[in-house]
């Protein structure tokens, strides 16, 4: 009998309903939370890492702009008409000379004055291969230009973009930070080399690009050039400072995109762009430890809303439970009714809520249970019954025995030979169906069972009917088959094949192997079965076929059973396959 026991608050269904429900409120809850957290996090994170790209690709392009006005600066010397007699003229009075000298460098400051890089220009020296040199700019120290071209950079660098920084090579020992891009001079005319020039900019030059763009104190942006040197800065001290050391550097220029970023532990982003054009990349280091501490503080501030509104969903939980486990309560005290043996319809727990559907099927199930008794009831009966039918079915085969014998013997002794034969075929067969407890027998077994049918039949047919035997191997015939399969089919050819033929019918058994199948045929020369009736056949509405293709399937699948084939007028053929198995005998 089922009992409600005194139980704690956790294993009570009230208990277990509000933990349940809490838990059932709590996991979206806090996966939301967690979720909008990390999507926060991730958010600003991704929304620093596109604003830092976006800056560097719109700052790279400023410094290709900017790199482009200096080499169109150093191209105006390239060929320019006033340079022709200045740098291949041998001029025998010097005034003449300094006349033509000062004229040109008027030309050139006109030209520094409209290019955008007015201000970066430190010194220009011009050459000519026939003696005459002249300097443009600062007039307080010289550049030696023999000694500028025994420099390793003057041939490295020449007609390179400018990009790599040097001590400036003046006379007088200047500190100063120079880029130096080298160019031929040649003649406008004939285009023949007469001169070269050498533009020294000033380092920073390139840092012009970083004068807008403002960053934590914290955070650092540069620009770095193939041989590792600091080429523009956001804090200019920096520049011309050899990097080659620097482990993020060095990661930078091992990376295969032209643009990307990645972390270094978990507080410093690193964005970095790359240009083909200039060879040179430019590194963002963002430094994200006040966005970590503010999102500490949202998440603190987040954990107290989420703690609060849990406390709420638990209160509201013990509620809900409350008033559940109180109707339940009358449930389980009517299942105990039902446990002893009472199954009487109860109103009372059938309510107009989701518990009334629970009791509405208590009854139900009552009245099933009472239903499924009286079956039983029935069934035991009705089975006494089969097993008293089964029984004397059974005595029927062997009273039809002993009478067949007695019939034999009146035979015999009136010595009438066929009907010895034809009675002893059949109490052979009543004989077999009534002692042998084995389903499957050998084929050898069931081939002497179909002879004692054939022969009663021959007699029926007077003769009319010719049955052969085609066994591939005699081995095979040792193989099992369930017992009467072969009778049934060999009763359909000669009813419905060779019973409506004039002259003699044949029939064929054929017994053969093919792999792990046994596949037997019996073949007739019949009158065939028209196509509506084969239809009918192949679904097995004759209870004999049927009984066959069953038994077949019931033992041994799908894959086995029987097929029939047929034409009218000539032939029918039913084709049994089942699987080579050996006979295995129980006493």
């Amino acid at each position: 009998m089922l009992k409600i026991n005194k139980i704690s608050i956790k294993q009570s269904l009230r208990g277990r309903i509000t933990i349940y429900f809490t838990f059932v409120a709590l996991i979206p809850i806090l996966s939301l939370t967690f979720l909008y957290i990390n999507q926060y996090k991730e958010n600003a994170e991704n929304n620093l890492i596109n604003d830092a790209q976006n800056n560097l690709f719109y700052m790279m392009s400023n410094v290709n702009n900017t790199i482009k006005s200096a080499n169109q600066m150093a191209d105006w010397y390239y060929t320019q008409s006033q340079l022709d007699k200045i740098l291949t003229y041998e001029y025998t009075s010097e005034g003449m000379k300094n006349y033509e000298i000062i004229q040109f460098i008027k030309a050139a400051q006109t030209n520094i004055n409209t290019n955008q890089l007015i201000n970066a220009v430190s010194k220009i020296l011009v050459s000519g291969l026939n003696g005459v040199e002249f300097q443009i700019g600062d007039g307080l120290s010289t550049i030696d230009p023999l000694q500028l071209q025994d420099e390793d950079w003057y041939e490295q660098f020449k007609v390179r973009i400018p990009t790599y920084i040097i001590q400036s090579p003046e006379a007088f020992g200047t500190e100063r930070l120079v880029i130096p891009l080298t160019k031929e001079i040649r003649h406008s005319v004939t285009g023949a080399k007469i001169g070269w020039c050498v533009i020294f900019y000033n380092a920073d030059y390139l840092s012009r690009v970083f004068e807008n763009y403002t960053l934590d104190t914290k955070d650092e942006l540069f620009l770095v050039n193939e041989y590792n040197q600091i080429v523009a800065h956001i804090d200019k001290k920096y520049i011309g400072e050899d990097i080659s050391n620097d482990d993020i550097v060095m990661r930078v220029k091992k990376q295969n995109n032209e643009t990307g970023w990645f972390k270094v532990e978990e507080h410093l982003i690193v964005n970095y762009h790359f240009s083909a054009n200039n060879g040179m990349t430019m590194i963002q280091k963002t430094d994200i430890s006040d966005l970590l501490k503010e999102q500490e503080k949202y998440f603190n501030t987040v954990l107290v809303i989420f703690i609060g509104v849990l406390f709420i969903i638990f209160i509201m939980n013990m509620n809900i439970s409350k008033r559940l486990t109180k109707p339940i309560s009358i449930i389980n005290d009517r299942l105990n009714k039902i446990a002893t043996g009472d199954f009487s319809f109860d109103h009372s727990i059938e309510t107009m809520d989701e518990v009334g559907t629970i009791g509405k099927g208590i009854n139900k199930m009552s009245a099933d249970i009472q239903s499924m008794i009286k079956q039983l009831i029935e069934d035991e009966q009705y089975e006494k019954q089969l097993e008293f039918q089964m029984l004397q079915n059974q005595i029927n085969p062997h009273f039809l025995y002993n009478t067949l014998n007695s019939i034999k013997w009146i035979a015999t002794i009136q010595e009438s030979d066929a009907i010895v034969e034809m009675t002893s075929a059949l109490a052979r067969l009543l004989q077999n169906i009534s002692r042998s407890p084995n389903e499957i027998i050998p084929i050898y077994d069931e081939l002497l069972l179909l002879d004692d049918y054939i022969y009663i039949q021959k007699i029926r047919y007077n003769d009319t009917v010719e049955v052969s035997y085609s066994i591939a191997d005699p081995q095979i015939t040792e193989y099992g088959i369930p017992k009467f399969t072969l009778q049934p089919l060999v009763e359909n050819a000669i009813f419905h094949g060779i019973a409506a033929k004039k002259g003699i019918g044949k029939v064929c058994v054929q017994v053969r192997e093919e792999n792990t199948h046994i596949l037997i045929r019996i073949v007739d020369n019949g009158v065939g079965i028209d196509e509506d009736k084969l239809k009918n056949l192949k679904r097995f509405n004759s209870v004999g076929l049927r009984n066959v293709n069953e038994r077949l399937k019931l033992l041994y699948g799908d894959n086995y059973g029987l097929t029939i084939k047929s034409k009218v007028g000539f032939y029918t053929v039913a084709n049994i396959c089942i699987p080579k198995e050996k006979v295995v005998f129980y006493d």
